[in-house]
């Protein structure tokens, strides 16, 4: 799941209230609107994507409402008749967005899905690597390198969506 902050919340953004310098204020705004794909309430997704093991990832580019409402449905149709599922981070970022995504357009997904650190209905690897959260988590690519993979991300990171979509570079 990649997503970028919803512009239509860009206004429920509000500076702290201790400042008082314009130049501060506005840039505590921008940090702000920059995080806010970072809460499943403010995201809008852009691209969903699913492996399934031994092929080619499968994603999904989202542009607008319309495509996110096909999207959504896509992977809702592969969440049913696949109940092998893992992820990173899947559990406190994927899923709640997809499912608050869902939410908002109307995409019927199942109610049932659990989603708490041990009742969850797929594996999220972050938990496992942190122990359910009792060490801080690093990303993907530095566990990665940490067990011998060589991945790296050579096409960029989440951080890096938001500047690609206001560059139609996506």
């Amino acid at each position: 799941v990649e997503a970028i902050g919803r512009p239509s919340c860009a206004d429920l953004v509000k500076a702290a209230r201790n400042l008082t310098d314009p130049v501060k204020i506005a840039a505590d705004i921008k940090s702000k609107l920059d995080k806010m794909a970072l809460r499943p309430d403010f995201a809008d997704l852009v691209c969903v994507g699913i492996q399934f093991q031994g092929s080619e990832p499968l994603a999904g580019i989202c542009r607008d409402d319309d495509d996110r409402r096909a999207r959504l449905e896509w992977f809702w149709d592969v969440w049913r008749t696949h109940p092998v599922r893992l992820g990173f981070n899947s559990l406190h970022y994927d899923l709640p967005v997809i499912i608050r995504q869902s939410q908002l357009l109307s995409v019927d997904y199942p109610r049932d899905i659990e989603i708490g650190r041990y009742r969850a209905d797929s594996i999220d690897i972050m938990q496992h690597l942190t122990f359910r959260g009792e060490i801080d988590a690093l990303g993907l690519v530095a566990y990665c390198r940490l067990f011998g993979r060589d991945e790296t991300a050579e096409d960029g990171d989440g951080s890096q969506v938001a500047a690609w979509v206001a560059a139609g570079e996506y």
